[in-house]
């Protein structure tokens, strides 16, 4: 089974979510192993994220926010979603729940 692209999706209602993409259709996307990130914090650490696009780099940071996984869920309303570097990707997999 191919290895599915670990985003991040900005959702105008949901908030911010990262996860195994298994599907888009329009604005409705479905994620597999997600977790809510409720907030993203690097104020103590030596690389710093100020955008979404920066968290999909490096993670929510030290001082974040991140849910424990779900198995599934679905968006509706989906404004963009990131494509995670392999680095970012293992942050957010590794935060500690919230």
């Amino acid at each position: 089974m191919e290895k599915r692209k670990y985003v991040i999706v900005r959702a105008g209602g949901a908030g911010v979510h990262a996860g195994e993409l298994v599907s888009r259709e329009g604005d409705v996307v479905t994620l597999a192993q997600s977790r809510r990130i409720w907030r993203w914090d690097t104020r103590g650490d030596a690389v710093k994220a100020y955008t979404l696009s920066d968290v999909s780099r490096i993670g929510a940071g030290s001082g974040g926010r991140v849910s424990a996984p779900v198995t599934e869920i679905v968006i509706i309303g989906a404004y963009e979603i990131i494509t995670c570097t392999p680095e970012g990707e293992k942050a957010l997999r590794e935060a500690p729940p919230w």
